[in-house]
């Protein structure tokens, strides 16, 4: 909504170095040589993060410039305008919610999905809400109803975070998730005074 920060592509390459260093030596390896390149972006991400530390140092790498440098750049204009829209629940049955699809992921053979990519786990995509925690059980780690309920404790974290960013940034237009009827009409409004809509 106020335009994208410019980074440069990073080769597949780069950040699979970069992913090889921290399988091998940790996070220590990522942050000395983020606060090295660059020591503004190291005192405000978060250090336990190993994606946006992998994310910053493989830009630093492919440019030669600090990350910081970048998101402190002119942002490129987008030729549009967003309506910006949030739907929020109450907490308890936001989370009751969350219980419920992880149940129905369940159900429909997530644990299954989980096992046939056993050979892949070091993919930083396998590392979102659901897989590492089926990863956890199958190495013995943990038990089968720990890691269901491990799963719905990290979705509802993450969901939490998410409600903590929304209202943190941006001019949200907020509704109750219990009437998303009202979203509509409030669309069809902000595109008539565009006349975009008839």
């Amino acid at each position: 909504y106020e335009g994208m920060d410019e980074f440069p592509d990073v080769p597949t390459e780069v950040r699979n170095s970069w992913e090889a260093k921290f399988e091998k030596e940790g996070l220590p390896i990522l942050q000395d040589a983020l606060k090295k390149l660059d020591p503004d972006y190291f005192d405000e991400v978060d250090l336990q993060n190993p994606v946006r530390l992998i994310r910053a140092l493989s830009v630093c790498t492919v440019s030669g410039q600090s990350y910081s440098s970048f998101r402190k750049a002119k942002k490129q204009e987008r030729p549009f305008e967003s309506l910006l829209i949030y739907l929020d629940w109450p907490r308890q049955i936001l989370y009751d919610r969350i219980n419920r699809r992880v149940d129905q992921m369940l159900a429909e053979g997530l644990e299954e999905e989980v096992r046939s990519l056993l050979p892949y786990r070091h993919y930083q995509a396998l590392q979102t809400v659901g897989y590492p925690e089926f990863f956890a059980y199958f190495d013995g780690e943990i038990t089968y109803e720990e890691a269901v309920e491990r799963m719905k404790m990290n979705s509802r974290r993450y969901a939490k975070r998410q409600g903590t960013w929304f209202r943190k940034y941006g001019e949200w237009k907020t509704f109750s998730g219990e009437h998303p009827e009202k979203v509509l009409p409030r669309v069809e409004t902000r595109l008539k005074e565009l006349s975009l809509f008839d």
